[in-house]
């Protein structure tokens, strides 16, 4: 127990002290930060590199202190191409590696002689704790750098005496494998292309950015920056109307600052060249349609789970064309989930979820709510079955007719065998009904069932009273 608790404490400090350190790359990642886009990286970027990650240096402790010590670090990287910028062979990325100093809590036990040791039985529930959590095989992190990883490089330059750094502390780095590479190369030519002119041509850019959103190694970039762009602009909509309707009222508006006045997705936009918020007032109907059938053409479900993965940027992509309405977004989706396996739930709760709220039906969103509290499941541990929801109907009891044709009485059950109405009551209490168990892969599977069917139901009363009022 005080193993736990010493734990519990070291974790809290460690959490307790990132946040409350200076705003460096480590600390800044307790708060909320919006992905930075290919776009948006080429645009704040001095330099652009094709890379290979050598090593990293350690140097002297910079700073020491009672709940840190700052060690400086040198991460050295071979530059095999130049894309943007000045060209070079090699990058030396200089920063802080924070090291929290937990040891003091952790060792706790180790200053209390009198303690008395561990009871057996609880040394042998920790061994077999221990012994069933072997199989849990820890995440790899993907950020982490190894020698040898290709990647991109966006750097920018320091200010005044500080050297070269990446020109985003999270995004500043694109761990790819070559063939990926090669896409992002492509695009980031184009856009050199489309920079090197004095004046940005909005048309070019968007067309850049719905081509990038084709390629499914970019799409992430392309569907990001559109949705971003579409989703500050309905924000802009409803602030405005907002302070209408306060002027209408004759309520005073207090001046607001830039940066309760602006989308949060567009901190900084003012210092780009080009503001990509416009994407959302040029997108035609063509733009539209175009993109609508990028994700109706390009996605073809498959029985085996690790391949019905959609690619990144593909949820975008549906929450894109979901706004937009099109009529077969739907079917699509139906799809997908009919010939889609149990083996990617979490798609399944994502693409059920917007099926239901673009029919509006309540019985659907119901089910959805319920698959999708259960998708992160493991499909093979047990669950309670689902309750049938139709009561049986109460048997009918024929009353025998008198010789008048009157309806007789009925004696109550007891008097005819002489037993009290007690007895069954008290026998019916001590029988426990039986919980049928199911996996929870079947209980998806019957849940999903559920929802075709009632999409199903619910596309044909629309179209039921669609024909209806036509024929009025």
């Amino acid at each position: 127990m005080l193993r736990f608790l010493t734990c519990a404490a070291a974790i809290f400090v460690l959490v307790l002290s990132m946040c409350l350190l200076p705003q460096t790359a480590a600390a800044r990642r307790c708060g909320v930060k919006e992905p930075e886009t290919l776009l948006s990286l080429y645009q704040n970027s001095d330099g652009i590199y094709v890379a290979t990650f050598d090593k990293t240096v350690e140097g002297e402790a910079v700073e020491d202190t009672e709940d840190y010590t700052a060690v400086e670090i040198k991460k050295h990287f071979t530059i095999s191409s130049t894309l943007k910028g000045r060209s070079r062979k090699f990058f030396v990325l200089e920063e802080k590696d924070y090291r929290y100093k937990t040891q003091n809590v952790v060792g706790m036990e180790a200053v209390q002689p009198d303690a008395e040791p561990a009871a057996e039985p609880e040394t042998e529930t920790a061994a077999e704790t221990e012994t069933d959590e072997e199989p849990e095989e820890e995440t790899e992190d993907e950020s982490e750098l190894k020698s040898g990883d290709t990647l991109l490089l966006f750097t920018a330059k320091g200010g005044e005496g500080e050297p070269e750094t990446l020109a985003d502390y999270r995004d500043g780095i694109k761990k790819l494998s070559m063939e990926h590479i090669a896409a992002y190369e492509a695009r980031i030519r184009e856009l050199n292309a489309i920079f090197s002119s004095k004046k940005v041509n909005a048309e070019r850019l968007l067309a850049w950015v719905i081509r990038t959103a084709e390629d499914p190694v970019t799409r992430w970039e392309g569907t990001y920056e559109l949705l971003s762009s579409v989703r500050n602009s309905e924000w802009r909509e409803e602030a405005a109307k907002r302070r209408k309707e306060q002027i209408e009222r004759g309520e005073l508006i207090e001046e607001m600052s830039y940066e309760s006045d602006e989308p949060p997705d567009e901190a900084g936009a003012k210092e780009k060249q080009f503001d990509a918020s416009v994407f959302a007032r040029m997108l035609n109907h063509d733009h539209k349609q175009t993109i609508a059938n990028i994700l109706l053409n390009s996605y073809t479900p498959s029985s085996e789970p690790q391949k019905a993965e959609m690619v990144k940027g593909d949820d975008e992509l549906i929450e894109l064309v979901k706004r937009w309405g099109d009529p077969r977004l739907i079917g699509f989706l139906l799809d997908q989930l009919r010939t889609g396996s149990d083996g990617n739930a979490v798609f399944n709760a994502d693409a059920m979820s917007t099926v239901a709220e673009i029919l509006d039906d309540d019985d659907a969103i119901a089910i959805a709510e319920k698959y999708s509290s259960n998708s992160y499941e493991d499909g093979n541990e047990l669950v309670e079955a689902e309750e049938e929801e139709a009561e049986d109907p109460e048997p009918v009891v024929e009353t025998p007719e008198t010789q008048d044709g009157d309806k007789a009485p009925i004696e109550p059950e007891a008097e005819k065998t002489g037993e009290s109405p007690e007895e069954p009551a008290e026998a019916e209490e001590t029988e426990e009904p039986v919980k049928k168990l199911v996996t929870y892969s079947q209980l998806r599977t019957e849940l999903m069932q559920k929802f075709l069917a009632q999409c199903d139901k619910a596309i044909a009363d629309k179209e039921k009273e669609k024909h209806e009022r036509s024929a009025r």
